[in-house]
């Protein structure tokens, strides 16, 4: 129940059905029980599997204050806030805000006047090879996913990139020798 989805999802795959699904039983809160059970499902190659469901979103329409009000309920389960997601009215990425923009702006300001409306995204079927180079490409250090349908549904953050870049350092290092 203490660490990201992400991390817990990866010590469940390692355990057998039967056992994987009593330590779920055991978790209290649902929406970390639920994020885990989504997570699960996710093969660890692929940019789901690499996800977390922790991040920070605010709805195109809302003002200033109720963004703020979101940031700090949701901040709460979040370990670094990189970017603040902007989602419509359905869940859909369609944008992304600065912290110093909200900071900034005035109390009565809807999201929409002040959000950049450019934000690179994968989909939860991409490689993970393909979610390193993107990071990469573009100096990022969250990168959004989203469904077929283009909901949010995680991120990903730099310290998972680093892992992967470890592992697939590591297979090419056996592979040489």
């Amino acid at each position: 129940e203490n660490i990201d989805s992400d991390d817990g999802a990866e010590i469940l795959s390692d355990l057998n059905v039967e056992l994987r699904n009593e330590v779920i039983s055991c978790i209290q809160d649902n929406d970390k029980s639920s994020n885990l059970k989504d997570l699960i499902r996710y093969e660890d190659d692929v940019a789901g599997g690499l996800m977390a469901k922790e991040l920070v979103r605010c709805n195109l329409n809302w003002n200033i204050i109720q963004c703020i009000d979101q940031i700090r309920k949701q901040a709460e389960e979040v370990s670094k806030v990189y970017s603040v997601y902007v989602t419509d009215n359905y869940g859909k990425l369609i944008g992304k805000v600065s912290l110093k923009k909200i900071i900034i702006a005035n109390d009565k300001t809807k999201v929409k006047e002040i959000y950049d409306d450019y934000v690179i995204s994968v989909d939860v079927s991409r490689s993970e090879e393909e979610v390193v180079l993107i990071m990469q490409k573009y100096d990022l250090e969250a990168l959004p996913v989203v469904n077929k349908r283009g909901k949010l549904v995680g991120r990903i953050t730099i310290d998972d990139v680093v892992d992967v870049i470890t592992e697939l350092a590591e297979e090419e290092r056996q592979l040489m020798s």
